[in-house]
């Protein structure tokens, strides 16, 4: 699986495709060495989810949290959820 930028975006959302990228490409790596591909997915699921928590646990001030540990999920949820719908329709608009 790759990933597709348009030239018309900003450099700041080039340099997040680019990460995008290197993760997808690092990805598939895995599947190519025998890994099954829903192993890697998980696994990939599995350290966003770790990566994230640490960076919310590590966001600045103790004495102004921002939001509780709820809200985080929450909103980790929902980006998810909008992510992955997006990318579903993108991926159903380059098949056809």
């Amino acid at each position: 699986m790759t990933t597709e930028r348009s030239s018309n975006i900003s450099q700041d959302d080039q340099v997040f495709f680019d990460l995008v990228t290197r993760f997808i490409n690092e990805a598939n790596k895995m599947n190519d060495e025998k890994h099954h591909r829903s192993r890697v997915s998980a696994a990939l699921l599995f350290a966003a989810a770790r990566y994230n928590a640490f960076t919310w646990m590590h966001r600045g001030d103790d004495n102004n949290p921002g939001q509780t540990a709820d809200e985080a999920e929450k909103f980790f949820a929902a980006h998810y959820r909008s992510m992955f719908l997006e990318n579903v329709e993108f991926l159903k608009a380059r098949a056809d």
